[in-house]
């Protein structure tokens, strides 16, 4: 049957990045707190053949290699580069993604809805094309799907549609099971004011900021007793619930050159070139941005308030036009182009609406393989003298030994983050014997060896004095801290005077600023993320009113005095405003109840990993 070569063109182009953001999406959905779920038991166990187990269910070889190079394929295919990084991730994606494949189609078959029919699928299709036929120039007209040129395309008994009706059967079972799951989502007439006042109630606040310089005269009592009775005093906050596993590694970091950074440059020009010459920046960012985070949304980084941003970023979303894309520019670690998508509200109350696009400033191969030869040296060394003495048979100063903080059963660990594979190695470790293989990154390389297990229970204050020693410093900084903000808030409480006029008084030099306009929900960062600053800011009711004293998590004090509130409009909280607030709270809703569905799924199921049979 002949094929529609326009159409044909279009998938070529779009199905292998689509297939791959498809599968990393799919990827995404893992709640991140693993629990108990992946067994600690030794990696020497399980049949043969066998690289995995989700209860009672095998992760074939065989199924975790086709998962494996058929995600290496599919990234191959779309053109970028395959790093040692990459490639690892690639790895443990691939195994994720099989354990929960197999979760998840148990849980379909349990509900009756794993099964598909012609009918259905058909539907699905007609009813929700996916995003890659949506982008199609084929059904595009001027710039926009056209649903027209689909139902026509539908109706051609020539389109090729096999390749997109497997994709979409073998998605619905996973789509009617969260559909199952997120029924008991509702949204109150309560909760939708409630959200409208956390959007709509801001405050401007001035502050008066005591840092570290106002320590001067404070002394810590570090003496052992003070430690006892600090441990004693505080005892449960070191209680370890579960057993925790410690680890040696080395890092060796992959240095970049002026060559990378000239790459990187050339590539997000190339991109620029793209734009200039109309191409879709949605399309662009999914398949070429390193900005992870917003990248499988086509660059969308959602709303937020002006001058939230670091860097360049804020100025040169400043200097844009609603719909315009910025010229590249470098800031961190990267080349960045933005596009400001919409603008909603003005002045103080402005949000932006943006995209992005990054391209990351990486090292080339040559010098990746470099780092990699001498990791795989020290390894070898390792294998027979242990870490210690194979670092120090190198002879270089700046490797250095080093050991993670203790982690939990699938906690983040110290370099890596998440690693199932190391994590399972961790905690099926007895001997300080084995060694971990090499683990690459984008920044540097890793080898661990395993240190010891923690047993759970009260650790005693020997093995923890270091952070027991920091923790009650801090304490004790706070403590000094809140009685000066105490003597002087008594003080300026009598005075109807600007803060700055009233700091002069002191030999503390107090940091004096104003805020721009914030709501409980806007992102904060200056002066302080810690949430209590918000707490305090929105207690205060009438211009002029001070707040009390109080000291964020990291030690710096504060006095607020409000400049102005604005509260929310409730005869204009229109109804169409009230029931696109409703849309967004059901929706964000839905995938709380689903996340909280599938974390209590994770916690009851064991999940082993055998792969250090056979890597």
């Amino acid at each position: 049957m002949p094929k529609s070569p326009v159409l044909m063109n279009q998938l070529r182009k779009r199905m292998v990045i689509v297939m791959w953001v498809v599968a990393i999406a799919f990827v995404g959905l893992m709640v991140f707190n693993w629990g108990r779920d992946i067994s600690g038991e030794s990696a020497r166990k399980g049949k043969k053949n066998e690289v995995g187990r989700v209860n009672k269910q095998s992760i074939t070889l065989r199924e975790y290699q086709n998962a494996y190079r058929n995600a290496l394929r599919r990234y191959s295919s779309s053109g970028q580069t395959i790093t040692n990084a990459i490639e690892e991730n690639i790895r443990q994606s691939a195994f994720l993604n099989l354990v929960q494949t197999k979760l998840l189609m148990n849980k379909a078959e349990a509900y009756n809805v794993d099964e598909v029919s012609a009918l259905e699928l058909y539907q699905n299709i007609r009813r929700n094309p996916p995003e890659f036929l949506r982008n199609a120039e084929a059904f595009q007209t001027n710039g926009k799907f056209d649903y027209s040129k689909f139902q026509a395309a539908l109706r051609d008994p020539n389109q090729p549609w096999e390749q997109i009706e497997a994709m979409v059967k073998a998605d619905l079972p996973f789509q009617k099971l969260r559909q199952v799951v997120q029924l008991m989502a509702y949204v109150s007439p309560a909760e939708v004011r409630q959200a409208y006042q956390r959007k709509a109630d801001s405050v401007k606040v001035e502050y008066a900021k005591l840092g570290p310089w106002a320590l001067v005269d404070f002394t810590a009592d570090t003496s052992e007793q003070a430690l006892k009775e600090y441990y004693e005093q505080n005892k449960d906050r070191y209680k370890r619930d579960e057993k925790k596993a410690v680890l040696d590694y080395i890092q060796l970091p992959v240095p970049i050159t002026s060559r990378d950074s000239a790459l990187a440059r050339e590539t997000i020009y190339n991109i620029y070139e793209d734009l200039k010459e109309g191409e879709d920046f949605s399309y662009l960012a999914k398949a070429y941005s390193e900005d992870y985070r917003t990248a499988r949304q086509g660059g969308d980084m959602g709303f937020f308030p002006e001058n939230m941003l670091e860097g360049k970023f804020d100025s040169v979303f400043a200097s844009l036009d609603t719909s315009e894309f910025s010229e590249p520019f470098i800031e961190g670690y990267g080349w960045h182009i933005v596009k400001l998508i919409e603008t909603q509200g003005e002045k103080d109350s402005l949000l932006l609406h943006g995209a992005h696009i990054m391209v990351q400033i990486q090292a080339e191969q040559t010098t990746r393989d470099s780092v990699r030869s001498l990791a795989e040296k020290i390894w070898n060394w390792a294998d027979s003298l242990g870490l210690k003495k194979a670092v120090e048979k190198t002879g270089r100063d700046d490797i250095k030994l080093l050991t993670t903080a203790p982690f939990a059963r699938n906690g983040y660990i110290d370099g890596v983050g998440k690693h199932p594979e190391l994590n399972a190695f961790a905690f099926s470790q007895d001997t300080t014997s084995r060694l971990f293989r090499v683990i690459p990154t984008t920044e540097a390389l890793y080898i661990y060896q395993f240190k010891k297990i923690l047993p759970a229970g009260y650790p005693p204050l020997e093995e923890i004095s270091e952070k027991v020693e920091g923790d009650m410093i801090l304490d004790q900084k706070k403590e000094y801290m809140e009685k000066l903000l105490d003597s002087i808030y008594t003080q300026w409480t009598k005075k109807d005077a600007p803060f700055s006029k009233l700091a002069s008084q002191y030999r503390y030099r107090f940091e004096i600023d104003t805020t721009i306009y914030f709501t409980r929900d806007s992102y904060l960062n200056e002066p302080s993320a810690d949430p209590i600053f918000k707490a305090y800011a929105f207690k205060l009711k009438e211009k002029g009113e001070v707040s009390p004293p109080f000291v964020d998590d990291i030690g710096d004090g504060y006095i607020l005095r409000l400049i102005d509130r604005k509260l929310p409009d409730w005869e204009n909280f229109t109804s169409q405003q009230k029931e696109q607030l409703r849309a967004q709270l059901y929706q964000e809703k839905r995938q709380q109840i689903y996340n909280k569905w599938f974390e209590h799924l994770l916690s009851n199921s064991t999940i082993q990993d055998f792969r250090g049979n056979y890597y």
